[in-house]
C-alpha cells in the first residue's frame, strides 16, 4: 500500500466525507483533497522533482503542510520539514545540508526563508504557500 493507493481508496469510499478540518474553513472532502495532492505531485514532477529529490517546507501548522508532505510522497520525493522558529542561519545550514532543490514557504515565514536562502548560497526555487490558488498551482 502506498500514498497514491490510500488517497484513491479513501476518496472512493467516502468522496464527500471530510478529510481535513481547519479552523474557520469549510471541511475538505476526500475527493477534493486527493485531487489537490495529485495536482501538487504533478506540478512538482513538471518542475523536475522526482524520487529521492529533497523538497524543503517552511510553514506553521496548516492544511498545506499535509498536502506538500503527501504530494512529495506521491512521487517519491523527500520532504525536509523546517522549524519556522529557528534563526535564518540555522535554517540555512539545514537547507545546504539537505540538498533541497526547492522550498515551500508560508507568507508569515518569508523573511526568515529569504535570509536562510541567502545565507545557504543555494539556488533554491521558492514557492509561496498561502496564495488563493494553493501550493499545488506552481
Amino acid at each position: 500500500m502506498n500514498v497514491t493507493y490510500l488517497l484513491d481508496r479513501l476518496a472512493d469510499l467516502g468522496p464527500d466525507a471530510p478529510a481535513m478540518l481547519a479552523d474557520g474553513a469549510p471541511p475538505v472532502p476526500w475527493s477534493a483533497f486527493r485531487d489537490r495532492v495529485a495536482r501538487l505531485a504533478a506540478a512538482l514532477q513538471g518542475r523536475g522533482v522526482g524520487p529521492g529529490d529533497r523538497v524543503a517546507l517552511l510553514c506553521r501548522n496548516r492544511a498545506e503542510f499535509l498536502e506538500v508532505v503527501l504530494g512529495c510522497a506521491w512521487i517519491g520525493a523527500i520532504v525536509v520539514p523546517l522549524n519556522y522558529r529557528l534563526a535564518p542561519a540555522e535554517i540555512a545550514f539545514q537547507l545546504a545540508d539537505s540538498g533541497a532543490g526547492l522550498i515551500f514557504v508560508e507568507d508569515a515565514c518569508a523573511a526568515t526563508a529569504d535570509g536562510a536562502i541567502e545565507k545557504a548560497g543555494t539556488g533554491l526555487d521558492r514557492i509561496a504557500i498561502g496564495d488563493p490558488q494553493g501550493p499545488y498551482e506552481i
